[in-house]
């Protein structure tokens, strides 16, 4: 006689089922919803936040990048470079003039900012960072590198995002270069509105 593995060990009656509801109600399903809903909100208003000051900080290093790039070529060339900023209702700019174009630099017009005839025009316009106040000794919006030890005008190029954070690009008289932000004790006083 063979023995099955299976033995059956009492009969229907004696296996108690659970009484159980399968599914969620309403008001779990409601519950679940909101939660995502809250932290998905937060998210995106986080991720847009940290675009913003990406974009903020880049358009900065981009500008500083420049200068630095004038500066050095200041000090190569041996003639002075002259980088001016304008604006429009839609974008803004700047460009580099040398010796031969210093002081008729204006980047909205087509080969008025040249260094050794290469064209030197940077725009920026619907990136959502507004070009607050360029300001120089001397002038209102020319910042010249000297020859001479790279020296400068000093100023500052203040950059403004559409979520009101300031960020600025800071010369000084020696020809330093640097960025800091708006609530840096080392930072001089941003300005209150669009000035340029």
């Amino acid at each position: 006689m063979t023995t099955s593995r299976f033995t059956k060990t009492g009969s229907i009656n004696n296996i108690s089922f659970i009484n159980r509801h399968f599914g969620y109600s309403l008001i779990e399903l409601l519950l679940v919803i909101s939660i995502i809903a809250i932290i998905t909100g937060s998210i995106t208003l986080t991720f847009h936040s940290t675009i913003d000051n990406c974009r903020l900080r880049s358009t900065a290093h981009d500008i500083y990048s420049h200068l630095q790039f004038a500066r050095h070529e200041a000090l190569r060339s041996g003639k002075p470079i002259s980088i001016s900023f304008n604006q429009n209702s839609q974008n803004w700019c700047y460009g580099f003039g040398d010796d031969q174009t210093a002081g008729n630099c204006n980047c909205l017009e087509s080969q008025s900012c040249t260094v050794d005839g290469i064209e030197k025009r940077y725009f920026y316009s619907n990136n959502n960072i507004n070009l607050a106040q360029a300001s120089f000794s001397g002038s209102d919006d020319t910042l010249i590198f000297s020859p001479e030890n790279g020296t400068a005008r000093n100023g500052s190029i203040w950059l403004r995002s559409v979520k009101e954070e300031m960020m600025a690009v800071v010369i000084s008289r020696l020809g330093r270069i640097r960025i800091c932000k708006a609530e840096e004790s080392s930072c001089p006083t941003p300005p209150e509105s669009t000035n340029l």
